[in-house]
This record gives structure tokens, C-alpha cells and sequence, in this order.
């Protein structure tokens, strides 16, 4: 242990957890961390006479002969050497953007000591193994550790200093440990709102197995009510078990997050997953961020019982393993609900004879998930994304599938069964040279149709389809579903003629549809008039085609009348310079139709408004239209009574 009295020696427990210490001759440095329990790199310790904002100089050296810069710009391990030989006036701020900080404070304000003097002792150790080994802790004292010197070495933090009958349990070695040789006394990791990995003993160094020092963390944050664990740029190795986000109770909030792809949690356990995000307990509210995970044998995140509220944000997944998925779940037991995967590398190895993201469930276990701005790699034999549900009278319902890039995808991107109201916006497919599977494919249990559902924005690009069996989108019986900008001309980023099979059942196409054959239906597209089917558009058309107007209609009151369906001029009632229009009238009009409106005269401003009358707008917000390209489509939805926006285009 060490002690300090001709110079000043402090330790700060601030409410965030941040500590900082002058430490003296040998070993000498203020350290400081942040509330998610990482090393304040960068930030700005400034030093003041007592009860003044009169600046006082410090030294790096215990001789004094060495000044510190004031403000003293904390190191990258939030470290900076801090001597005085009077009392002082410790203020810590946050790191200036600039990384240099400035004369006077400019950043946020940490926290604030006064009159800090030199009977101030700090009792402090380097590591655990000093702690342990020492032979004159008091019970009822807190110690300090320095922590992160060497790979597993645990500290870093506060312990508090009891006896074993006072604390009733023999220590693990991650989050307590010994405090003497005889083993009478133990050092007890004091909480804070964050906890570092590296804290609980966990090495990083992608040799030692860190698996039990991960579990004791999960436990012990759990028991204190920590909210997440910190794990610093590393990789940290899984030899003898998965990580599993279940403690045998209710488990809300706990969290992983890391320094983006180079904190890697590395799954080589044969046969073993990388993370069971739950097993006995639904888990809720609960994330993991800034990292990347990887199994070499086994899935990387494995739901068994449920998850509700989860969040993986910007997390690298890979398998190395071609017989498992990055993302599975066979049939957990309360399902995935109101969960978000957003932004990350999804990847398998080439040959992978699994869907990557492989989700079963029974009855309505799957609705209101989102899955975003992702990059799925190398799924050559089957569809990257499987959804499906083993009830035969269930509907999964509000899911999205948005911004996804799917490269070298040859067994194809999407197949899911059983939805209602399924949003696909933006599926890039690249690279893949030729599909062997529809690129999306939308399937049906025992007449559980996708019913409800709209697909925006989809391409291929460059590649080819194996045969006449193999379509850039395929339903397997659908109903009331909405297309937009999908049938864009070949060659400009859309997907071609001939790849289309919808069914027989009915479709809403929003815009131009592009190469009509036949008796005026898109070619490639399978409808079945004697099954219902029937195709309904602003219009159909060919390259040279534009769609029919039904002519010009003035506000009167705030209301149109239509004479039919089509596209329309709207003019202002008495020419006036503006007018609102909020009410849309036809006798008979049927669900489903679609109705295009534009501005007829560029000083005529038509303000189209939101929920006043029968028209529902994007955004819950008016929407005007100025010049002639302005222009709005909507679609007449009878359980609303409603016109509701498909689209809209805005000239600035």
C-alpha cells in the first residue's frame, strides 16, 4: 500500500463514478473515468487556489521542479501526474472537441473539489494481487486499485473491506477477492452506473478465457442494478461457455457496448453459441452496441425464450460455421417483440446451407421489429432472412425490413410467411452473378396470406436470375399489397420485365409501370382473373406513355367531388392565391383505388390538410403544393374512411 504526505494525494468519488488521484512518488498519476466507465481520455483537470478561480501551478514530478500545464489535458488512459505542496482546488471538465484544452473551460463541468489538502491520504494498490496479498487492510475501509496494467489483472476501482462472515459468501476472484494471506477478510467491488469488463478480471487478449469473468459481470450488474458494461477495444475470448443475458430472474435494461468493430467478444467453444440473449426470462429493454460478435462453431445470438424492446445497434455478426446462423430462434417461448438490429456487417461463410437469420415461431410471437441499414454477406444456397410461423391462424404483423444490402446473396435476401402490414423499403441486391432463389419471397401457411403489405425501392444490379422459376419478387398468395418504384425501366437501377409473380391476387402499383406486354399487363407479372386477381394503377404504361388526366377540379369549400380515378388538377376556389383542400368526395369509391392530384396553376398554392376532413398525410403535417411538378398520390382505405398518402414529390 501506497501513502503520500509531504504531497498532495486525493481520490474523488464523483456521482458519475469518476475517480482521480494525485498518487505519489512512485507510480504517480490522476486518473479519471466517465459514467459508462471509460478512461476520460482528453479531458481538462483544471487546478485553482481554494475558494478562487485564481489558477495555482502543479508539478509532474514529486521534487516539484517540473510545472504542469493549467489546464492539464488528461492523457489517453485518462491519466495525468499531479503534485502540490498546499491545498488546492480541483476542477474537471470534459474533453474539448479540439483535443487541446482551452485557457478557460468550455466543455461540460464534471465535478468540482475545494480545499483538497495533503492529510488527505488515499490508501491504493497497483493491482488485485496487492490487494490480496496485503497484511494490513481495515475492515470498513475502501482501498483503491489502479487497475488494466496487465491482461486480466482486474481493479480499477473502489473496494470496500469486510469480513467473510459479514459478507456471507467466499469470493470469485472477478467482482471480490481476498483483502489478506489468511483468507479471514474480502475486497467488494463497490458499484457504480457503468462497469468495465476489465474491471471483473476479463483479459482481452484473445488467449485467456474470459467467459467467467463475463458471467460474473452479467451477475453482478444485474444484482446492483447497473445499467451496462463497458468492454474496451479488445477481443475477448469464449472457451468454456455462452454468454447468456439471463440470470434465472427478471432481467430489464443491462446492456454491451463497446468502441465499435474492434471490441470483438470471439466465440471458439466447440459447438457453443456466442450469446443466448435469453433462457428462462423474457429480456427487455436490453442492448448491445459498438461491437462485433463471432462464433466459430455455433450461432452468434440465439433467442430461446424472448426478447422484448432489444436493441442491436451498429454490431458486426459473422459465423464461421456454414450449418449456423447468425440470428436464430426456434419457437422461444414468449417470441421477439418491438426490437430494432440497425446498422451493421451480417455474414456467414460462402457455402452456408442455413438461412442466416433463421427465426420460427408459433402464434403471434414476431410483430413491430425492425431490421435496418445492414449488410448481409455470402448466403449462396438459401434466402438470407427466414421468418416463419408454425400456427396455421396467426398473423405476424408490423415488421420492417429497411435499407438492407444484400451481397453476393445467391439463395437470395427475404422469405417470410404469415405477415400483415410487412413494410420492404430499399433491398439492394449485388454481386451474387446468378440467383439460384426469388430475391424476395412472400409465403403463405394454409391460406394465411401477406396480406396488407409494401414493397419500395427494391433493385437488382447487374446479375441474373437462373431461370423462368427464380423471381426478383414472388407471392405466395397476397392480398391489398402496395408497390412503388419497383417497375422502373431496365438498366435504371429497378428490376426487369419478366420477374415478377404475384399470386393472383391483388396489387396496387404507386407511379408508372414500365414495360407493359400482352393485354395491357406488365410483363412477368402471373394474375389470375378466375382467383380474383386484378391489377390497379394510376396507370399502365409503356416508356412512351403518360398517365391519363381526368381534368381539372376547383375547390369549393375546402372539398373536390371526383368524376372518376386518375390524376387530377386541383385549382383554388375564385382563384384564390391559396386554398386548403380537405375533403375528397366520390359516390362509389372502393378500397384500395389510388388517386394522383397536382397544382394547376403555379400562383394557385393548394395546402392539402392533415386530419382536418378525410385525408391522412405522412408526417401527421399539411402538406402544400406550388409548382407544377408538386404532386401527391393517395389510396382510399375503407376501415379508415380515408384517403392515405402513398407518395409525394416536392420541388424546392
Amino acid at each position: 500500500m501506497k501513502k503520500l504526505s509531504t504531497f498532495l494525494t486525493i481520490c474523488l468519488f464523483f456521482f458519475v463514478s469518476n475517480c482521480f488521484a494525485a498518487l505519489p512518488v512512485t507510480d504517480n498519476y490522476f486518473r479519471a473515468w466517465d459514467s459508462n466507465s471509460k478512461l476520460l481520455s482528453g479531458g481538462c483537470l483544471y487546478t485553482y487556489e481554494p475558494g478562487t478561480t485564481t489558477k495555482v501551478t502543479t508539478y509532474s514530478n514529486s521534487l516539484g521542479t517540473v510545472a504542469n500545464t493549467n489546464p492539464i489535458t488528461l492523457d489517453g488512459d485518462g491519466k495525468a501526474s499531479v503534485y502540490a505542496n498546499a491545498p488546492i482546488k480541483f476542477v474537471l471538465y470534459e474533453p474539448d472537441p479540439s483535443g487541446i484544452c482551452k485557457e478557460t473551460p468550455s466543455t461540460t463541468l464534471i465535478e468540482s473539489r475545494d480545499n483538497v489538502n495533503s492529510v488527505q491520504y488515499v490508501d491504493w494498490y497497483r493491482n488485485i494481487a496487492e490487494l490480496s496479498a496485503a497484511t494490513d487492510n481495515v475492515v470498513g475501509k475502501t482501498y483503491y486499485t489502479q487497475g488494466y496494467t496487465t491482461p486480466g489483472d482486474g481493479g480499477g476501482a473502489p473496494y470496500l473491506i469486510k469480513t467473510v462472515a459479514d459478507y456471507g459468501k467466499t469470493p470469485d476472484g472477478y467482482v471480490d477477492h481476498w483483502a489478506d494471506a489468511a483468507h479471514t477478510i474480502v475486497a467488494i467491488l463497490l458499484p457504480a452506473h457503468g462497469l468495465n469488463i476489465k474491471t471483473c478480471g476479463a483479459a482481452g487478449d484473445n488467449v485467456h478465457d474470459d467467459y467467467p469473468a463475463i458471467s460474473a459481470a452479467i451477475n453482478y450488474a444485474v444484482a446492483k442494478g447497473i445499467s451496462s458494461i463497458y468492454f474496451p477495444s479488445s477481443i475477448y475470448l469464449l472457451l468454456s461457455g455462452t454468454i447468456n443475458f439471463d440470470t434465472g430472474i427478471y432481467l430489464q435494461g443491462l446492456g454491451f457496448h463497446g468502441d465499435g468493430n474492434t471490441s470483438v467478444i470471439r466465440q471458439t467453444g466447440a459447438g457453443l453459441d456466442c450469446i443466448d440473449l435469453s433462457t428462462t426470462q423474457v429480456l427487455r429493454s436490453s442492448f448491445i452496441k459498438d461491437m462485433s460478435l463471432i462464433s466459430v462453431s455455433g450461432h452468434v445470438l440465439n433467442v430461446k425464450y424472448g426478447i422484448s424492446g432489444f436493441h442491436l445497434l451498429n454490431v458486426d455478426l459473422e459465423t464461421l460455421s456454414t450449418g449456423k446462423s447468425v440470428l436464430y430462434s426456434n419457437l422461444p417461448t414468449l417470441g421477439i417483440y418491438n426490437s430494432r438490429f440497425i446498422s451493421g456487417n451480417w455474414t456467414v461463410p460462402v457455402g452456408s446451407t442455413v438461412n442466416p437469420v433463421d427465426i420460427v415461431v408459433s402464434a403471434t410471437n414476431f410483430n413491430e421489429n425492425l431490421f435496418e441499414s445492414l449488410v448481409a454477406n455470402n448466403s449462396t444456397n438459401e434466402r438470407f432472412i427466414r421468418i416463419t410461423c408454425t400456427d396455421t391462424a396467426s398473423y405476424l404483423t408490423n415488421n420492417t425490413f429497411r435499407n438492407i444490402n444484400f451481397e453476393n446473396c445467391k439463395g437470395g435476401g427475404i422469405e417470410v410467411y404469415n405477415q400483415k402490414s410487412l413494410k420492404l423499403d430499399g433491398l439492394s441486391f449485388w454481386d451474387a452473378g446468378v440467383y439460384t432463389k426469388s430475391l424476395v419471397y412472400l409465403g403463405a401457411n394454409s391460406g394465411y396470406e401477406t396480406i396488407a403489405t409494401t414493397i419500395n425501392r427494391v433493385s437488382r444490379n447487374g446479375d441474373s436470375r437462373a431461370d423462368a422459376t427464380v423471381f426478383d419478387i414472388q407471392v405466395v398468395g397476397g392480398e391489398d399489397t402496395v408497390y412503388s418504384q419497383c417497375f422502373t425501366p431496365v438498366n435504371s437501377g429497378g428490376l426487369d420485365s419478366g420477374s415478377y409473380d404475384f399470386g393472383g391476387k391483388r396489387f396496387i402499383q404507386i407511379g408508372l409501370l414500365y414495360g407493359v406486354t400482352g393485354n395491357g399487363n406488365p410483363g412477368g407479372i402471373t394474375l389470375d382473373p378466375a382467383n380474383g386477381a386484378s391489377l390497379q394503377s394510376a396507370k399502365i404504361a409503356t416508356k412512351s406513355q403518360s398517365i391519363m388526366s381526368g381534368g381539372t377540379l376547383t375547390i369549393a369549400s375546402g372539398e373536390i367531388t371526383l368524376t372518376g380515378y386518375g390524376r387530377y388538377e386541383i385549382d383554388t376556389e375564385s382563384a384564390a392565391g391559396s386554398d386548403d383542400l380537405d375533403t375528397i368526395t366520390y359516390g362509389a369509391v372502393t378500397d384500395g383505388y389510388i388517386l394522383h392530384i397536382r397544382p394547376y396553376n403555379e400562383d394557385h398554392d393548394i395546402v392539402i390538410k392533415n386530419g382536418t376532413g378525410n385525408i391522412i398525410l405522412s408526417g401527421n403535417a399539411d402538406f402544400t403544393m406550388i409548382l407544377a411538378y408538386d404532386n401527391l398520390t393517395l389510396m382510399w382505405v375503407s376501415a379508415f374512411g380515408k384517403w392515405v398518402e402513398q407518395s409525394r414529390m416536392k420541388f424546392i
